[in-house]
């Protein structure tokens, strides 16, 4: 079980994340808007790009996975794919960032490989590695 350091440290990763989107949508000339009450939400921020708006949850991971290759994220999307259009994820230790439809996160699950190929060959997940066409 995790101690309210680590809670802290795991929080503190995800508002940095959650930053460093925002940011990256900015500069590709997209508005961003934050939910006045985040607790009430399945999403983290709202983009605006020529008039299309997109729910977006941000996951962040700040720290690698030890003895393996691929880097998991937790995302119950079981439950909450149809509450936000993109996901969008972020490996902080890899400088990576994947940018998913919500169609394509509907696990608990999702194992990215950045380093390249996995045990069975490149990852599924690849092809939305630096997406962000798909959010306009």
């Amino acid at each position: 079980m995790p101690t309210s350091t680590e809670r802290w440290e795991q929080s503190r990763a995800g508002e940095a994340g959650e930053l460093l989107i925002a940011a990256k949508l900015v500069e590709l000339g997209f508005d961003v808007y934050w939910a006045a009450n985040q607790n009430s939400h399945d999403f983290d921020l709202v983009s605006h790009f020529q008039g299309k708006l997109n729910r977006i949850q941000v996951k962040t991971r700040s720290v690698p996975r030890k003895l393996r290759i691929g880097q998991d994220v937790k995302i119950d999307g079981g439950k909450n794919f149809k509450n936000y259009d993109f996901l969008i994820c972020h490996l902080m230790h890899h400088n990576a960032t994947y940018v998913l439809p919500a169609e394509a996160a509907k696990t608990k699950n999702i194992s990215f490989y950045p380093d390249g190929l996995t045990d069975r060959g490149e990852g599924r997940y690849e092809q939305y590695r630096d997406a962000w066409h798909l959010l306009r």
